[in-house]
């Protein structure tokens, strides 16, 4: 493979290499048995379709477009070629589990995967870290360019906490994300996230160590921010995540086709976005 795929049917390609070298390594995996780790991988492929996860207005879901559909076709596509194994795919929210173990043994051959995840995987691999390369992810027939899938984690002051309490975690808040709180014009939130190999969530942070991002496994991240799609935030967004999770991971597990998991999650999204309005 000369280069890392940057459409779909070279995916599908690359994938068959990388399968044929061995009865147990899959061409490409994808993780199972976590929510974001199920979802954010086929949000990006979506999204670097043409596609949403929502509709603008984020009261709905948008699983019913021809771009979702594709999405879910290219997966049942990689299923039924055995081109990806959902034995291999198991995984928690510590990122632990086959799925790392196969990819960090050599038996797994490409992933979708956050940038956060380079300490975890780059310690499994140990030596064999340095082979260890990103690209952007793929174009699908009906997408005009690559898009992965952006968030961040929040942090929150408790409401019902007395005034001094609240008073004083904003405060802390306050230093800790502000554009100066650490060195280099860097924030204290910046400088924790460095020294673990993660990509700030601060476009200033990211100009301010721009040449310590610049390594080949963080550079793709920080390039892929230009056009990256936004995961929604909106009231009933975890239901809504976790309602796809179940049609994905059916799709991968060979339970229902393309046309069924989009109709059923089209449904399961809808509703869980309704119960949750």
């Amino acid at each position: 493979i000369a280069e890392p795929p940057k459409t779909w049917d070279e995916t599908v390609d690359a994938a068959l290499k990388i399968s044929a070298l061995g009865a147990d390594i899959q061409g490409i995996g994808f993780i199972t048995n976590w929510t974001a780790g199920a979802i954010h991988p086929f949000l990006s492929l979506l999204a670097s379709n043409g596609g949403t996860f929502l509709n603008a207005d984020g009261l709905t879901a948008a699983l019913d477009s021809a771009a979702a559909l594709e999405t879910a076709e290219f997966y049942q596509r990689l299923v039924n070629a055995k081109l990806t194994d959902p034995t291999m795919a198991p995984a928690n929210a510590n990122t632990t589990g086959p799925y790392l173990d196969n990819f960090a043994s050599g038996k797994t051959g490409m992933l979708i995967m956050a940038n956060w995840w380079q300490s975890s995987i780059t310690e499994a691999m140990g030596e064999n870290a340095d082979n260890l390369r990103t690209a952007p992810v793929p174009v699908g027939p009906s997408g005009s360019g690559s898009s992965s899938i952006s968030y961040s984690w929040m942090t929150m002051v408790n409401a019902a906490a007395t005034d001094a309490k609240q008073a004083a975690a904003w405060s802390f808040l306050d230093f800790l994300n502000g554009p100066s709180s650490g060195a280099n014009g860097t924030s204290a939130m910046g400088e924790i996230l460095l020294s673990m190999g993660i990509l700030p969530t601060r476009i200033s942070d990211v100009d301010a160590n721009a040449e310590a991002l610049a390594t080949p496994f963080l550079q793709t991240y920080v390039d892929a921010m230009a056009t990256a799609t936004p995961f929604p935030t909106v009231i009933g967004g975890q239901a809504a995540a976790d309602a796809l999770q179940v049609q994905v991971e059916a799709l991968l597990s060979g339970q229902v086709n393309a046309a069924t998991a989009m109709s059923n999650a089209q449904r399961d999204v809808n509703a869980a976005l309704t119960a949750a309005g």
